[in-house]
């Protein structure tokens, strides 16, 4: 499956603050397979729709679920 098929299949979990808020966190999580390695993480810029930024967050086995503490400072990731 090409890289930006998988990127809109895998698009999990977008926190958005305030529709004010012009980057938010983006949270990608992906299938190990094919040389990905986990959970990741982008700066999405809400006005323009860019990615940017690509983070490795963890380093897990295809991840299937993500669930963020209510203080927003901890990520579980199943």
């Amino acid at each position: 499956m090409k890289q930006g098929n998988l990127l809109l299949i895998l698009f999990s979990l977008v926190i958005f603050t305030s529709c004010k808020v012009e980057s938010s966190k983006l949270f990608v999580r992906t299938f190990t397979q094919s040389g990905s390695k986990g959970l990741y993480s982008y700066s999405f810029n809400t006005k323009t729709g860019e990615l940017n930024n690509k983070k490795l967050e963890a380093e897990i086995k295809d991840p299937s679920f993500l669930t963020i503490s209510d203080n927003k400072k901890y990520a579980r990731i199943l």
